[in-house]
C-alpha cells in the first residue's frame, strides 16, 4: 500500500525546483529557443541543458548522453510540471478536506505542510544548539584540510593489554626502545616488522602494512603521528590505546583528483553464483585482451560488448572523482597513464574494463554546499559520543528553564508498576492495568504551565505500548516521560528564531506540499478510472492474504476489504497515469520542438536494438546457468540416506539412479571413551604473543 513519504525522492525534487525556476515560463520567452510548449507555458532549450548537465553530474557526460536520454529527461520536467498543472486546475492544493491518499484519517494537506515545517525547524534548533556548538568552524576546516590526502602507512605494534597499566607498562618500554634503536641503526624496516610486531592479521601479509587510509579512520594518536610524517619519514614511538607503535609512511596522495574513464561492463551481482561469475570473468578477459590489441576502438567494443545501460552507445562515463567511483575501480584508476587500458576490474556491478583519458585535480572549495555537508557529516560520525553529551545538556537546560520538576513519589509509583513481575512476564498486558483509580490521579511530573499524572500518561501510550521489557529509570523520563514536554519547548524557540520563515524550511514544505498534491491526484485518477469487481477482490485475497494459510487465524475478507481495494488500485497506477498523461497532454497542446533538442549538443547514435536484445540475453543466459548450478548443489546437499548398517540407500542425482550400500559405522575412539579431551581447538602455548590487528577509529554509538 502507497504511503505518503514527505521528500521520498530528493533528487528529482531539487532538480525539477531547479528547472522551474530556470527553464518554465510564461509568455516572456521570444529570446531563448523553445523545446516545448503547452498551454501558456514552455521548457527552453537552455533549461533542458542544465536539467541533464545536473542529472548527468558535469557538461562532459551530459554531451554523451544519446537523444533517447534528452527526451527522457524533458519528459520527466515536462510530466511533473503538466501533473502540477492538472492538480492546481482540479483545486488540490487549495483544498482542506481530509487526503484521501494519506492512511491517517486525520490529515489535510495544511497538516502534512505543518509536520514538514516543525520536522525541518526542530532539525535547525538541533544544528543551533547542539551541532554547531560541536562540530565548529575551525573542526570543519581542519578535518577539510586533512582530507584532501589519504596515507599508507606501515607500522610496527609492541601491543599493551588494556589490564596492564601505570609502572607495569615499563617492560614495553623498554621492548620498544630497543626495537626503535635496530629502526634508526638502518635495519630493514619491514624486517623488523615480521620479526617483532604484535599487528599479525589473520590470512594477510604480515608486514604491517595498512594501505590507505583517510584522516578520522585511526585513532587520534596514531593519525597525528602519520599526518606528521614525510613520504618514506619512520616516526618516534607513538602511544595509543593499543600500545606503542612505530609508523613509516610509505605514500601520501591527492583525494582531489577525477579521472576521464571510459568502460566496458561484464554484469554480474555480488550475490550471483560462482559459475554465473565465472563466466561473466571470462568474457571480460576475452573483451580485455581484445581492447589491448594494436589499433582496437575502444568504443566500436564498447558498443558490442558492454552490458552497462546508461554508457554503452561508446562506453564514456566521463569525469567522477573517488565518491562517485567504487574502490576497486579508483584504485585502479590510480595506476594507469592517460590512454591505458587495463582490467577485468570487479565491483558490485560487474566486471570493468577501463580506458583512462584524462586525469583533473577537483577544484572543489569548502564553501561548495555539498562538499561542506560532506565534511560535516563525516565529523558528526567521529564526534558521536560528543553529540550525545551536547544533547544531554541542552536537554537538561531546556527542562530547568521550564522549571520541569519530578514528584518523587509519584514517578518511583509509576517506574515500580509498570516493571511488576506480572507485566513483564506477560507482554500482551496493558502496563498501566495494575494501577488503581487512586493511583491514575497520581501527579509524576510538572512544570511551569501543566502537570502530568500517571493516568495521563496511560492515555497517551494506550494504542501502542510502552517497550517491551524492563524500563529502566532513565529510559521512562527521557523516552516516555519528557516527550510530552518536548514539543512545547522546542516550538517556543522556534518561534524565538522565526525559524519558520528560514529558508531552507519554506523550501522543504514548498517541495513536500508539491509531492502530496501529486499524491492525491494520483488516488484520484485511481478512484476515477479503477472499480475492482467482487470477483477480483475475492481473488486477491485468496491470493495475496489467505495463501496456504488457515482461514481461521487471517483476517476476513471484509475486515480486508478496503485495504484490497486500494492495492488493486494502485496496481494499475502506472497504467492509468499513462493514459491520463496522454490525455493531458493532448488536452495542453502539447508541443515538442525535435530540432531544437537534436541541436543541444553534437548528437550520439543509440545502440540498434537487435544489439540491445542480444546483449541482455547474454546477461541472462548466465544467470541461468549460475541459478542451475547453485540448484545442483543444494540438491545434493539435501541428498539424506538412511544411515543403516547392511542398507542400500537409492536416491537421484543429475537425472540418473545411483545406489549406495551402508556400511559398518566406525568404532568409538578409545581415547574419547576414556574420557580424555576431545577439543580440537588448539590451545595456546604458554607464553604466545596475542594476535592484535589495528583496526580502524570506532564510529556512532
Amino acid at each position: 500500500m502507497r504511503r505518503i513519504k514527505v521528500l521520498a525522492h530528493p533528487l528529482i525534487f531539487l532538480l525539477t525546483a531547479f528547472i522551474i525556476i530556470a527553464g518554465c515560463s510564461s509568455d516572456d520567452h521570444s529570446d531563448k529557443t523553445v523545446v516545448a510548449t503547452w498551454d501558456n507555458n514552455s521548457f527552453t532549450a537552455e533549461a533542458l541543458r542544465d536539467s541533464l548537465i545536473f542529472f548527468y553530474g558535469s557538461i562532459e557526460n551530459a554531451k554523451r548522453q544519446t537523444l533517447k536520454s534528452r527526451f527522457d529527461n524533458l519528459n520527466m520536467n515536462l510530466d511533473k510540471q503538466i501533473w502540477l498543472e492538472e492538480a492546481r486546475r482540479r483545486g488540490i492544493d487549495k483544498r482542506t478536506s481530509i487526503l484521501l491518499c494519506c492512511e491517517e484519517k486525520i490529515h489535510t494537506l495544511q497538516l502534512k505542510e505543518e509536520e514538514t515545517r516543525d520536522k525541518e525547524s526542530a532539525e535547525l534548533v538541533f544544528q543551533m544548539y547542539i551541532r554547531d556548538r560541536v562540530i565548529t568552524e575551525d573542526k570543519i576546516k581542519g578535518f577539510w584540510e586533512k582530507d584532501q590526502f589519504e596515507m599508507r602507512a606501515k607500522h610496527l605494534l609492541v601491543y599493551i593489554p588494556p589490564e596492564i597499566t601505570g609502572d607495569d607498562t615499563l617492560q614495553y618500554w623498554q621492548k620498544m626502545q630497543r626495537i626503535n634503536k635496530l629502526v634508526k641503526s638502518g635495519s630493514d624496516f619491514t624486517g623488523l616488522v615480521k620479526k617483532y610486531s604484535d599487528d599479525k592479521p589473520k590470512g594477510k601479509p604480515h608486514d604491517g602494512d595498512l594501505g590507505y587510509f583517510r584522516w578520522g579512520r585511526m585513532v587520534d594518536e596514531f593519525q597525528d603521528a602519520v599526518w606528521a610524517l614525510n613520504v618514506g619519514e619512520i616516526s618516534e614511538p607513538v602511544r595509543s590505546e593499543f600500545g606503542y607503535h612505530i609508523i613509516k609512511l610509505i605514500d601520501k596522495r591527492p583525494l582531489n583528483k577525477q579521472f576521464d574513464t571510459s568502460h566496458i561492463l561484464i554484469s554480474c551481482s555480488n550475490r550471483a553464483d560462482a559459475a554465473e561469475r565465472t563466466l561473466a570473468n571470462d568474457r571480460a578477459e576475452m573483451v580485455f585482451e581484445k581492447a589491448k590489441e594494436k589499433g582496437s576502438d575502444f568504443v566500436e567494443l564498447a558498443r558490442a560488448y558492454s552490458e552497462d545501460r546508461g554508457t554503452w552507445v561508446n562506453g564514456r562515463i566521463g569525469f567522477n572523482p573517488r565518491g562517485k567511483m567504487h574502490e576497486n575501480y579508483w584504485e585502479a584508476c590510480q595506476t594507469m597513464e592517460k590512454g591505458d587500458v587495463t582490467g577485468p576490474i570487479s565491483s558490485d556491478q560487474g566486471y570493468h574494463i577501463i580506458k583512462l583519458h584524462d586525469i583533473k585535480k577537483e577544484e572543489v572549495s569548502l564553501d561548495d554546499h555539498t562538499e561542506r555537508e560532506r565534511i560535516i557529516a563525516m565529523l558528526m560520525e567521529f564526534h558521536a559520543e560528543e553529540l550525545s553529551n551536547a544533547s544531554k545538556t541542552f536537554s537538561d537546560s531546556v527542562l530547568n528553564a521550564n522549571g520541569l520538576k519530578y514528584s518523587q513519589a509519584g514517578f518511583n509509583l509509576l517506574l515500580n508498576g509498570v516493571n511488576s513481575p506480572e507485566l513483564l512476564d506477560n507482554q500482551d498486558l496493558d502496563r498501566f492495568s495494575f494501577f488503581t483509580e487512586q493511583e491514575l490521579n497520581t501527579k509524576v511530573v510538572e512544570d511551569k504551565s501543566k502537570s502530568v499524572l500517571i493516568g495521563d500518561l496511560a492515555n497517551k501510550y494506550k494504542e501502542y505500548g510502552l517497550p517491551v521489557g524492563k524500563i529502566s529509570e532513565e529510559r521512562l523520563k527521557g523516552e516516555i516521560i519528557e516527550p510530552l514536554f518536548w514539543d512545547s519547548y522546542v516550538k517556543d524557540l522556534i518561534k524565538i528564531h522565526d525559524i519558520h520563515n528560514h529558508p531552507v524550511v519554506v523550501e522543504a514544505v514548498r517541495l513536500s506540499s508539491e509531492h502530496i498534491v501529486l499524491l492525491e491526484l494520483e488516488y484520484e485518477l485511481l478512484l476515477e478510472n479503477v472499480h475492482p469487481t467482487e470477483k477480483e477482490i475475492d481473488e486477491y485475497y485468496k491470493k495475496h492474504i489467505l495463501r496456504d494459510k488457515i482461514p481461521e487465524l487471517v483476517e476476513s475478507l471484509d475486515e480486508k476489504r478496503e485495504e484490497i481495494i486500494k492495492n488493486i488500485r494502485y496496481d494499475q497506477l502506472d497504467e492509468v497515469k499513462a493514459n491520463e498523461l496522454k490525455k493531458l497532454k493532448k488536452e495542453f497542446n502539447l508541443k515538442i520542438n525535435k530540432k531544437a533538442i537534436e541541436e543541444i549538443w553534437p548528437l550520439i547514435e543509440p545502440l540498434p536494438q537487435v544489439s540491445i536484445d542480444e546483449r541482455l540475453a547474454a546477461v541472462k543466459e548466465r544467470r541461468r546457468i549460475g541459478k542451475e548450478a547453485k540448484q545442483k548443489r543444494k540438491e545434493a546437499s539435501e541428498i539424506q540416506m538412511q544411515l543403516k548398517p547392511g542398507s542400500t540407500q537409492t536416491f537421484l542425482r543429475d537425472g540418473k539412479e545411483i545406489k549406495v550400500k551402508i556400511g559398518e559405522p566406525r568404532p568409538a575412539d578409545k581415547e574419547k571413551l576414556s574420557g580424555k579431551s576431545t577439543s580440537r581447538v588448539k590451545q595456546s602455548k604458554p607464553g604466545q604473543k596475542k594476535v592484535i590487528e589495528l583496526m580502524p577509529k570506532k564510529t556512532g554509538n
